[in-house]
């Protein structure tokens, strides 16, 4: 499936220069705690949630002065996803909203294999309040943020983790996932870091976006965060610039799930300078998956800049069976990682 962007670093000497031109932004997103739009109130009925999008309260129906209670049954995999959902019940104009938003959820692991039932209550805030844009800056929604370029700074010594940075999980999850990190605070900074954290990360909960920031005190700090999570720029920290996800309205779906609808996948070419310098690795992509099923945007989350070019450029060419909703295909934003192994002599998708 499925949440500001900071810069990456990959290794010293060559590595440095080379992650000027192609580092980019993990994918952060924007809230660190959700806040719904004024006059909305969800309730869980008490279970508990690893992480969720805020909803907003739809433009046309606030301004009509439509309100309203949505009844959603959300159906979830074996780790808490949401696979699918319907309205049980609830006002027209307000049910594609609470669709959109209960589909990009993500339930404890507790919950897993059951089905919920979500209820969004809509009642128009008073005349004084203005609503608020659920994600905190225009025009980012669903926890995607676009790529940014940032150089890396100028230096080839190694720089030291500082402190580690969740954001968007509630607290017991967030407790679970520092302790399986291998990956700490006090550790050197090395080429192969962002690719051991990020694996790791993603196999704990694929929606997470990882990266790092850099502190204009020295150090350097990794960050982690879910949608609906919170990653603020603070005093002394050097961050990218906030864009707008080429697809705002897309559905969140997990890599897992999006992997079984791939119809046409072709292999990237193991770069030969990448195989001659022995280096292998994860590259991570923030995709929009269009209507028809073909690759709209695609951009990098992590991974060796020797190693991205060739996985973009094949996985711009990958094809999937059309997401329905409603019976109604519709746009889905996604993550795909490619995994480059020497003892293959050729990447497969993990």
């Amino acid at each position: 499936m499925s949440n500001t962007r900071s810069i990456f670093a990959q290794g010293t000497g060559l590595c440095i220069l080379a992650a000027a031109c192609w580092l980019g932004a993990g994918a952060f997103p924007l809230a660190a705690q959700v806040t719904d739009g004024a006059g909305v109130t969800v309730d869980l009925g008490g279970v508990p949630l690893m992480h969720r999008t805020a909803v907003a309260y739809p433009a046309a129906a606030l301004a009509q002065h439509i309100e309203g209670m949505v009844a959603v049954e959300a159906t979830l995999d074996a780790s808490g996803n949401v696979t699918d959902a319907h309205v049980v019940s609830g006002t027209d104009e307000l049910r594609k909203t609470a669709l959109l938003a209960v589909l990009q959820w993500h339930f404890g692991r507790a919950e897993a294999g059951t089905t919920r039932m979500v209820t969004i209550r809509f009642q128009t805030p008073a005349p004084a309040i203005q609503p608020a844009p659920v994600t905190g800056l225009p025009g980012v929604t669903s926890g995607m943020i676009s790529q940014q370029m940032v150089a890396a700074p100028k230096t080839t010594e190694p720089q030291r983790i500082t402190g580690i940075r969740i954001s968007g999980l509630g607290d017991p999850f967030k407790d679970e996932l520092m302790a399986s990190l291998p990956v700490h605070q006090g550790d050197l900074f090395g080429p192969d870091t962002l690719t051991t954290l990020t694996a790791a990360v993603r196999q704990y909960d694929e929606h997470l976006g990882v990266g790092a920031m850099h502190l204009a005190s020295g150090g350097l700090e990794l960050r982690i965060a879910a949608p609906g999570g919170n990653i603020a720029p603070t005093a002394g920290m050097l961050t990218g610039t906030v864009g707008s996800p080429a697809a705002p309205n897309a559905v969140q779906v997990g890599a897992a799930i999006q992997e079984a609808n791939l119809i046409k996948r072709v292999m990237p070419a193991y770069p030969p300078l990448a195989r001659e310098a022995r280096i292998q690795g994860h590259v991570a992509m923030n995709a929009v998956i269009g209507k028809d099923g073909t690759v709209q945007n695609l951009t990098l989350s992590s991974g060796h800049p020797m190693l991205a070019p060739a996985a973009m450029e094949a996985v711009k060419q990958w094809v999937y069976k059309p997401t329905l909703m409603n019976g109604q295909p519709v746009d889905v934003a996604t993550q795909i990682d490619v995994n480059f192994t020497l003892a293959d002599q050729a990447p497969a998708q993990q």
